[in-house]
């Protein structure tokens, strides 16, 4: 006989606790059960470890591109998409 896991839910209105580290429910706002929360003490630690891991990790976002560099993702302004769009005119005949 195998156990099922069946994840933490909200007791007001029944959304899933995805984020034990906030004392409220992200769907309806009210105050989770303390047993449905981590402790201070656990929230500490994952803090710790979390700070302590955090030097090793790369920072993606640290270094900007200027604008309009190609590959930077600045894909200009489209803004009224004028012009006539490429394509063959759209016409669907010869």
């Amino acid at each position: 006989m195998s156990e099922t896991f069946s994840p933490p839910v909200c007791p007001h209105c029944g959304f899933r606790v995805f984020n034990r580290r906030f004392p409220k429910c992200e769907s309806c706002g009210q105050a989770l059960p303390e047993s449905l929360v981590m402790s201070t003490a656990e929230r500490e630690r994952i803090w710790q470890k979390e700070a302590a891991e955090a030097p090793k990790k790369p920072r993606w976002n640290q270094k900007r591109r200027g604008r309009g560099e190609a590959g930077d993702g600045d894909f200009g302004d489209f803004g009224g998409w004028g012009g006539d769009g490429g394509g063959d005119g759209g016409g669907g005949g010869e």
